[in-house]
């Protein structure tokens, strides 16, 4: 056990509920630079950011009341005034002590935290383009819509995720009439980039019709993997018309 201790790479202890570490391992002098005898001697608190404060005294009082802890996280102090984020596990024990363990997801907490804004950036940039965009799966169903495609098709978002998109942007030959073909599987049969027919006519729920013309492109995991696709249109029905008179 004592092996199985102080070798284990992740950060274990016995802590005591009234604020101090009782025991810890090797693990967390390698991970927050401080010396054992330096976090021993001060209240664990002192190393926690904070911001994190209020919700550490949270958790503290579930463990005091007899309940595990589960992959809670906060921020502690290293030693050259950096912080390293934590996941905790802990366990309450008989007279008022914790053994609990933590691992050290600072890189995986930076990584989330950098896709989450990517993702935000992205949703930002796909409500500021002008042209109405859909992206679908590999099998055709809408995953993604922004303001411009939802005030064209009448679906919003939430109504149209997961349906084929031929149910959400329905289209017709402007000249005959005949219901047309959205190009999205052809785009994920060939892997090629297609567009529409020049005398398309988009029908909304409403009934209302629009000219529009579009790009639809593969979203690519790798040369040899397609993800599905992203269809970026235009109602171009004011440009017909101008051509007209």
């Amino acid at each position: 056990f004592e092996h199985f201790f102080n070798f284990s790479l992740d950060m274990k202890c016995i802590a005591s509920t009234n604020g101090f570490f009782q025991i810890i391992n090797p693990a967390f002098t390698d991970i927050l630079g401080w010396s054992l005898e330096e976090l021993q001697e001060r209240p664990y608190l002192d190393f926690v950011h904070p911001d994190d404060r209020k919700a550490t005294r949270r958790a503290l009082k579930t463990l005091v009341i007899g309940e595990k802890i589960l992959g809670f996280k906060n921020r502690y102090m290293h030693k050259n005034g950096s912080w390293r984020v934590l996941s905790w596990r802990a366990s309450p024990q008989p007279g008022g002590l914790v053994y609990a363990s933590a691992r050290d997801v600072t890189e995986q907490q930076e990584f989330e935290d950098a896709l989450l804004q990517s993702k935000e950036s992205l949703s930002v940039l796909l409500q500021s383009i002008g042209d109405g965009v859909i992206a679908t799966d590999n099998d055709g169903n809408v995953t993604l819509m922004n303001r411009v495609a939802e005030e064209l098709t009448g679906w919003s978002l939430a109504e149209a995720r997961g349906l084929p998109i031929r149910t959400v942007l329905r289209i017709i030959n402007g000249q005959s009439g005949v219901a047309a073909t959205v190009p999205v599987a052809r785009v994920l049969r060939t892997g090629s980039v297609q567009g529409l027919a020049t005398h398309t006519v988009l029908i909304s729920r409403d009934g209302k019709e629009r000219h529009i013309a579009d790009t639809t492109s593969p979203i690519r995991a790798n040369a040899d993997r397609v993800l599905g696709a992203v269809m970026v249109f235009q109602d171009i029905t004011g440009e017909r018309n101008a051509l007209r008179t």
